[in-house]
């Protein structure tokens, strides 16, 4: 059995933008601006917080600490286990407890009890 080389920029040249390839850059094009919108967002919500709750500095500076944490981890962690699992499954999994634990803190009342 032979095998056959397949030059890649010559098949992705070779293709027609279809449908799908314009849905799929419109969806991007629209998630574009809430990319990052919890960092931002964090500098806005910490000072109401920290207001609302008593908070100290320290306890508003551990806010904005998790929230740099958090985004640590995601960089570092992510790519291998998307080596090591399916890409496919990885994204649904992340996305998964991105979307849980932001549902989560609405139901927050103190600094130890926000999941992120």
């Amino acid at each position: 059995m032979e095998l056959r080389q397949v030059n890649i920029y010559d098949l992705i040249d070779g293709r027609r933008i279809g449908i799908r390839q314009c849905f799929i850059d419109a969806f991007c094009a629209f998630l574009m601006p809430f990319d990052g919108f919890d960092t931002k967002i964090i500098s806005f919500v910490a000072p109401v917080l920290a207001k609302e709750w008593h908070l100290s500095k320290p306890d508003t500076g551990s806010i904005f600490s998790a929230c740099l944490f958090g985004l640590l981890i995601d960089d570092f962690c992510i790519p291998f286990l998307t080596q090591r699992f399916a890409t496919k499954r990885s994204a649904f999994v992340a996305t998964g407890l991105f979307g849980l634990f932001t549902g989560l803190n609405v139901f927050t009342t103190s600094v130890p009890q926000l999941p992120s």
